[in-house]
């Protein structure tokens, strides 16, 4: 038997069938993955404070949302608004364009293999298809 985060009975009972469905899939994170996020938090914190002006915003909106992943708060849409607006301003102000750090798109493959490790892959594919579609 896998397991789950949520079992049945602790769910509440006004939840929608969906969402009932889709929480009871949801699979813990794997100890790998936990250990791949404290130490994308470690570089995110040591080069935030290195970096300056855009890049300083998106590395501290980033550290914001592997935080609220840590804390179990889940990736709150504040801390995923807030590393949207700091990515945009990033682009708009590096003229010419620079990558960004490796440390970000290590971030970015972890958040990838976290969401197909909790058996979040085929929803988001779901509601991929279906917003390009509609």
């Amino acid at each position: 038997m896998n397991a789950t985060m949520f079992q049945p009975d602790d769910l509440p009972a006004g939840l929608p069938g969906e969402v009932k469905h889709l929480l009871g899939r949801l699979k813990p994170e794997p100890l790998a993955l936990r250990n791949q996020r404290k130490a994308l938090l470690l570089q995110l914190e040591s080069q935030r404070l290195a970096a300056t002006g855009a890049l300083r915003e998106v590395l501290y909106a980033l550290h914001a949302v592997l935080q609220a992943i840590a804390s179990h708060m889940g990736a709150q849409v504040e801390s995923q608004q807030g590393f949207d607006r700091a990515l945009k301003r990033y682009a708009k102000e590096s003229i010419p364009a620079r990558p960004l750090p490796p440390v970000v798109l290590e971030c970015m493959g972890y958040l990838r293999d976290r969401v197909e490790a909790m058996g979040l892959g085929e929803v988001l594919e779901k509601v991929s298809g279906a917003v390009q579609t509609g």
